[in-house]
């Protein structure tokens, strides 16, 4: 039963769901067919008891009808019986999970029934819940505007006309939940739009975009945060949308959940990067503050875990602003945050990046000759540093064997992209060029200069711009 669609949804339950689930299928208000207990229990208890085995659809039959003849129509259609018992427990569990749904849904079940008296306690107290909810995301305002819908139909049945404050707030709420959204997703289409082609005509947005510049929405912080960071996305040389957008996540990040929060950061993050690479250094620091900050405010984290590529960007920013001793700190403070499977590569890579940083190339050496990544990109990392050390130590034997070594690796691993094979390729052909130019090569060294600033694709350029410079600086010297 192994690739069947129950047991693709039974894979995702926990310990808790499977206790939850069996009392929710004992419930006579949900299922009154004692056999699809039967089937359940049979299921759970033979393939979930510690490790999942293999079990037939014939066997499962045994257990269930012992004397009787495998019948396989029958079967399915008992399975599917409790796939939609399996589907209506997700939707109930959700529900469950959010009071504010219910507390809606009573409203309108009082409205219906006429049970106007009990209608206002229970109205407020769904207010009540409102004002003390701490995430103010867009769904907040629609939930916000479902309680005040209910408010309305429930003075419109009680003949009350004079409700037009009323009316005004369930407006507002409609408007905030719409404004939120509609600038959310247009962030992410034009994020998309940098990484896939995509031509969407997007009803409204620049009545919108006009309508925030030209209203004050500081009490809806969601608003403001995506509008900042559309303005990020589509003026990049106004630096004073990502300075506001900052200051909001600061005062406001924790009115969402973690998953927005940590979008949000990563758009401002994006932008860093984008004003970096466009030759504004002062975003280098900004940049490593946004991940001082998300570290700090535990947003980067996903349930405790640390991503081993957010842990090697840290450590990249840090030492590019030479951050040495809070690079080392963070390295050995935050290792034990890494998923257990990447934990060791993760420290021995990034301690060796650090100590290619102080030069203390015998380390770097040492600590990278014993580890094999699983990941294709820290291993094309580990292999470019490990070459620049052989280059720094003058190790030129194991350099040459190392280059020998990597192209066929590049050429060989299908998980590679284009893209980075004719950038680690490239970086590998000109430091080979590079080992055999003298200082006294000045017109190959201008060349070779001029043509990697042409070709641009190429795996640590800076670092071989910068060692061409040593051996300009070297002549210069000599003269």
């Amino acid at each position: 039963m192994k690739s069947t669609k129950l047991i693709e949804f039974f894979d995702t339950f926990s310990a808790k769901d499977h206790k939850r689930f069996l009392k929710f299928i004992r419930s006579p208000l949900y299922n009154e067919n004692s056999i699809l207990i039967n089937l359940y229990k049979v299921i759970e208890q033979s393939y979930y008891p510690q490790e999942k085995t293999a079990i037939s659809k014939e066997f499962v039959w045994s257990q269930i009808y012992p004397n009787t003849k495998y019948n396989i129509q029958f079967f399915t259609g008992l399975c599917s019986e409790l796939l939609k018992l399996v589907r209506d427990y997700l939707a109930l569990d959700i529900y469950m999970d959010n009071p504010i749904n219910k507390q809606n849904n009573l409203l309108m079940s009082l409205n219906d029934r006429k049970l106007n008296k009990y209608f206002d306690n229970s109205m407020k107290i769904a207010q009540k819940s409102q004002a003390q909810a701490k995430i103010r995301n867009a769904y907040f305002y629609f939930k916000q505007y479902q309680i005040e819908r209910e408010y309305n139909n429930h003075l419109e049945k009680r003949l009350e006309r004079s409700n037009e404050v009323n009316i005004k707030k369930t407006i507002d709420n409609l408007d905030a939940f719409y404004l939120i959204n509609k600038l959310k997703y247009y962030c992410e289409i034009l994020n998309y739009k940098n990484v896939v082609a995509l031509d969407y005509d997007i009803l409204f947005i620049d009545e919108i975009v006009q309508h925030v510049k030209s209203n004050n929405y500081d009490h809806i912080p969601a608003i403001m945060i995506y509008f900042n960071i559309l303005i990020t996305l589509t003026d990049s040389r106004n630096e004073a949308y990502y300075f506001d957008l900052k200051n909001l996540l600061t005062l406001h990040a924790s009115k969402f959940d973690h998953d927005e929060a940590r979008v949000m950061y990563g758009f401002a993050q994006n932008y860093c990067i984008k004003k970096v690479n466009t030759g504004v250094p002062k975003f280098l620091n900004e940049l490593f503050e946004l991940y001082q900050i998300v570290l700090d405010t535990k947003v980067i984290f996903t349930q405790e875990i640390l991503s081993p590529w957010d842990y090697k960007n840290i450590v990249a920013i840090g030492l590019r602003l030479n951050e040495n001793t809070w690079v080392e700190d963070f390295i050995k403070s935050y290792k034990g945050k890494i998923a257990t499977e990447y934990r060791d590569n993760a420290y021995i890579y990034n301690m060796a990046k650090l100590h290619f940083h102080n030069k203390n190339f015998s380390h770097v050496i040492k600590l990278l000759q014993k580890v094999e990544y699983k990941d294709v990109f820290y291993g094309l990392d580990s292999r470019a540093t490990l070459l620049k050390t052989y280059y720094e130590a003058d190790e030129i034997t194991a350099l040459y064997s190392l280059i020998d070594s990597s192209r066929i690796f590049l050429r060989r691993n299908k998980l590679i992209s284009d893209n980075h094979r004719r950038n680690y390729l490239n970086f590998i052909n000109y430091l080979k060029k590079l080992t055999k130019l003298l200082p006294d090569d000045q017109a190959k060294l201008a060349r070779m200069k001029s043509e990697i600033k042409n070709v641009k694709d190429i795996a640590d350029i800076n670092w071989l711009l910068e060692k061409i410079g040593e051996l300009e600086h070297k002549r210069a010297i000599a003269v």
